[in-house]
This record gives structure tokens, C-alpha cells and sequence, in this order.
């Protein structure tokens, strides 16, 4: 008898056409902990005061600043959650930052919904295994 068993080491993701693979490495998992820290570093080294006035003041400089400010996140976020070359594979079919802030906030929501339902059916796997063994230890006896 042969035993095979096939299993995927990530999550599918599609976005604009384009294939990437969520990473489900115990080493991957543990390094998003470390992007939210570098993201939040980065926002903080970030000079906003500039955009404090009102709208009417920004200026095409200003807001070139802004978008390039808005893309290093962007970038940091894709590249580390699909890996690394991510995001100007997404920014080449998408190249828009709005649309790629919105599709980034799609991504984070969908990701973690498959990882509860992973975490979900994993926890009901292994109470259906328990369950399974005390009933067959009570007819035992």
C-alpha cells in the first residue's frame, strides 16, 4: 500500500492575472510579525508635516512626494507577504497606488480569513482524531 500525500506549501493568490504564492513557512509566518514593525519605522521616519495645510496647498511636488512615500509602503508590503520582485510585477499592470493601497487592504482581509479557516479545520481535525480514539478506548473496555 502506498501512501501519498499532497500538500501545498502556500496560499494561491491572484491579482491582475498575475500568479503569487502565500508563503506558508513557520519562517515566513514569523517574519510578517516583523513587517508591521517596518512598516510603522517607516511611516515614522516620514515627514508629513508638509500635508498639514489644507488641500488647496498641496502642490505637484508635494504630491509626487507623497505618492513615492505611499509606493515604498506598498512595496515593503507586497514584496514581503508574496515575495520579493512582488510588487513591480503588480505596479507594471497596475500603476496606481490607490488601487494598489485598496488591493493590498483585499489581500491582508482575504489572507487572514484562509489562515483562520486553516487554523479552524486543522483544530477540528485534531478533535475529530481525539474524539475518534476515546470512543474506540471505550469499546475496548
Amino acid at each position: 500500500m502506498a501512501i501519498k500525500i499532497e500538500q501545498s506549501a502556500g496560499i494561491p493568490v491572484t491579482i491582475a492575472g498575475l500568479e503569487f504564492e502565500f508563503d506558508l513557512s513557520d519562517e515566513h509566518i514569523k517574519s510578517l510579525v516583523d513587517l508591521d514593525n517596518i512598516v510603522n519605522k517607516k511611516i515614522s521616519e516620514f515627514d508629513f508635516s508638509e500635508f498639514e495645510d489644507e488641500l488647496d496647498g498641496i502642490t505637484e511636488e508635494i504630491l509626487d512626494e507623497s505618492l513615492k512615500k505611499t509606493a515604498i509602503i506598498l512595496k515593503l508590503s507586497f514584496d514581503e507577504l508574496l515575495g520579493k520582485g512582488t510588487f513591480e510585477k503588480i505596479y507594471k499592470k497596475v500603476p496606481s497606488t490607490v488601487q494598489l493601497t485598496l488591493i493590498l487592504a483585499k489581500l491582508n482581509s482575504a489572507l487572514e480569513q484562509e489562515l483562520e479557516e486553516l487554523g479552524e479545520k486543522a483544530g477540528k481535525k485534531q478533535s475529530e482524531k481525539a474524539q475518534s480514539y476515546l470512543k474506540a478506548k471505550k469499546a475496548k473496555k
